[in-house]
């Protein structure tokens, strides 16, 4: 290798990129001062993870022993503070801030930059916690609030209580989109858990909801069962000792086992990772965003409707077809559990050594930690910490492996590059893509080392505003070629090949079928302000459609996102059937099963028999059946907000002839 000029350019002719060479930027020969605590040992001693915050270069780490997160300003000469931690072992209520909250040996860690905040993971605490970058407040997003141990979810039904999940002992963790995806060596299993996310159901985030990804709870299994296989089926892989987890930019994992072992997991079920079929049990993955809850304007009740027209009578009579399901939420029948196909890569389980490869499975590795992924997905970086050494695994072709840094064997904290450098039980990485650094934590030294590494990081894309942009379509009025007439004399301008798009009604009122040709299609305007026959009521008076239903669903044909509150779900549910919109009748269902109350579950079940939702009727019924007392206390049994002309006796003697004791 050339020499370096003095003046630091360097030689003609030569890339001044050296691939591989270790700076120690952190070092252990004076206390680090952390908020002015001394820290002799460094907060790098007992560092098995790490990870870095793309859009400000800080680095984050856990320290297990110390009980706190660290902060690293990579910009900034690597100058380290405590983030959140109070250094004593204990388990904290959630709210509080910094300092004052206390970790019980804080394992993994990721950063959540859709929601700007940390998610932890507590080998002893067994919870997964949740710090705002902002506020620096920590919050639980799962586990038991004591640091009980146990394997909940254990099979593939999900959990939806938070506190009802258990784990063994939590460590690698990582995000993906929706979820953070966390490695439990204790129960040998991967799980993910579901994150709080923009454009959740107001009041009815489902966050902490966690479900089995991986492995079989409790048990290791052996070699031949631990090569891999597919999750889901009736013979799962084993995941012995799983506990390193990281993702690519596509959303494929690579998994780090305490058996030496490196497994790739990816979706094979037609799914994104975070857009998964959901279980029976209703764990809703993506998609949650295709209603948006608006504060209601008026009463629980809904709007009067006219009697069901001829043609709805007779669709009812002849069956009517089941909704089809939404991207991310329940089938109607028989769903299945997302699989994953595991896929044994670099490695030989129970086999330790140092050995690299050309072909990833002929490899040997010791003591695997802390697995990191170039965001091109197409390099995979590791730790083997009792060889003193990083490794590389190539992912495409046969996986080889190489050593990027360090001497196996050979401890000792010296810079250089390549096999010239010294490393001391290398644990935490994290990678700043765009300086080119792998950051890595010595247990044996306390240092944090920076090693330069080629890769491409991950492109980013904006965030999308087609919404906001068909919205401001909509609002300004521009190009719009359709007045929509609506009762109280107010109107819409819209586009009439946008509406027709989203609904096959309006696009046969709109633009004819079949040659046939209607007056609106002649004249552009779209009078939904007076009384015709089925038409959805509004309940300010006279049989005509409900004017802030009629904008939601506008809004919705623009956007595919619904606006619901509770004074006109029930109009929507009403356009939703006569204008056989199947999704806005599945989205209101949806809503209405998670606000369903006293004081409207008999309008709900009033309107849900009159347009077909014979679940959600079931649902409603069987809610005033047994919780009839707080019905009557709150008024909910009223004929006044059911849809006109409705027999309210003959509902109530349904009712009572479902369940006898309702009409004490």
């Amino acid at each position: 290798m050339a020499a370096a000029r003095a003046d630091g350019v360097a030689p003609a002719g030569r890339d001044a990129f050296e691939e591989g060479a270790v700076k120690m930027v952190v070092g252990t020969n004076t206390p680090i001062a952390s908020n002015g605590r001394a820290t002799p040992a460094g907060p790098f001693a007992t560092a098995y993870a790490m990870a870095c915050d793309p859009r400000t270069h800080m680095l984050f780490v856990p320290d297990q022993s110390g009980h706190c997160i660290h902060e690293v300003d990579a910009l900034r000469g690597c100058t380290v503070t405590v983030l959140a931690g109070s250094g004593a072992a204990g388990i904290t209520d959630d709210g509080v801030v910094g300092t004052a909250a206390s970790f019980h040996s804080p394992h993994g860690i990721a950063v959540d930059v859709a929601n700007n905040r940390l998610l932890v993971a507590e080998s002893a605490g067994r919870r997964i916690a949740a710090i705002d970058l902002d506020t620096r407040a920590v919050t639980r997003i799962c586990g038991s609030r004591r640091g009980e141990t146990g394997c909940v979810p254990a099979d593939g039904t999900p959990v939806a209580d938070p506190e009802a999940v258990r784990f063994a002992v939590p460590h690698g963790l990582c995000v993906y989109e929706d979820y953070a995806y966390v490695c439990d060596p204790g129960n040998h299993v991967i799980v993910r858990v579901k994150l709080a996310r923009e454009g959740d159901l107001a009041h009815d985030v489902d966050e902490g909801t966690t479900s089995l990804v991986a492995g079989v709870p409790g048990n290791g299994g052996n070699t031949t069962k631990s090569a891999g296989g597919v999750t889901g089926t009736d013979d799962p892989p084993f995941m012995p000792g799983v506990s390193g987890i990281c993702v690519d930019a596509s959303g494929v994992f690579y998994i780090t086992t305490n058996f030496n072992c490196i497994f790739r997991m990816e979706r094979i079920d037609g799914g994104r990772a975070a857009a998964a079929p959901a279980s029976a049990a209703g764990d809703a993955d993506a998609v949650v965003d295709g209603v948006l809850a608006t504060p209601a304007a008026g009463g629980a009740g809904g709007a009067d409707e006219t009697t069901p027209s001829k043609h709805r009578k007779q669709r009812r009579q002849r069956g009517r077809p089941s909704l089809e399901p939404i991207a991310g939420e329940p089938a109607p029948a028989a769903p299945t559990r997302p699989q994953w196909r595991v896929t044994l890569i670099a490695g030989q389980h129970g086999v330790s050594g140092f050995a690299d490869s050309v072909v990833g499975v002929t490899a040997t590795f010791h003591t695997l930690m802390s697995p990191v992924v170039s965001p091109d997905g197409r390099e995979l970086f590791v730790c083997c910490s009792n060889y003193h050494v990083v490794r590389r695994v190539s992912l495409y072709g046969t996986y080889a492996v190489t050593t990027l840094a360090g001497r196996a064997t050979v401890a000792g904290c010296e810079e250089g590059v390549g096999s010239t450098a010294q490393l001391n039980r290398p644990m935490g990485m994290a990678l700043d893509v765009t300086a080119g650094r792998l950051f890595v934590a010595q247990a044996g030294t306390g240092a944090l080392a920076a090693i330069t590494v080629r890769c491409s990081g991950r492109v980013t894309v904006p965030a999308s505003s087609f919404r906001e942009n068909m919205l401001r379509l909509l609002d300004s009025g521009d190009g719009a070629d359709v007045t929509i007439k609506l009762f109280g004399g107010s109107t819409i301008q819209a586009h009439r090949c946008v509406l027709a798009a989203q609904c096959p009604h309006l696009a046969a009122i709109l633009r004819g079928r079949g040659g046939a040709e209607m007056s609106e299609a002649r004249s552009g305007v779209l009078d939904l302000s007076q009384a015709r026959e089925g038409a959805p009521t509004s309940r300010a008076g006279g049989a005509a459609y409900h004017p802030r239903a009629v904008t939601s669903i506008v809004r919705w044909c623009y956007t595919d996102v619904l606006e619901v509150s509770s004074d006109i779900v029930v109009p929507l549910i009403a356009i939703a059937d006569q204008w056989d919109l199947r999704r806005v009748s599945a989205l209101c269902d949806r809503w209405v099963r998670r606000h369903i109350a006293p004081d409207n579950a008999f309008v709900i079940f009033a309107a849900a028999r009159l347009y077909g939702c014979d679940e959600l009727a079931v649902v409603a019924r069987d809610f005033v059946c047994f919780n009839s007392a707080a019905v009557r206390a709150a008024n909910g049994l009223r004929a006044s907000g059911l849809p006109a002309h409705y027999n309210a006796a003959g509902l109530l003697e349904e009712i009572f002839d479902h369940t006898p004791s309702a009409r004490m």
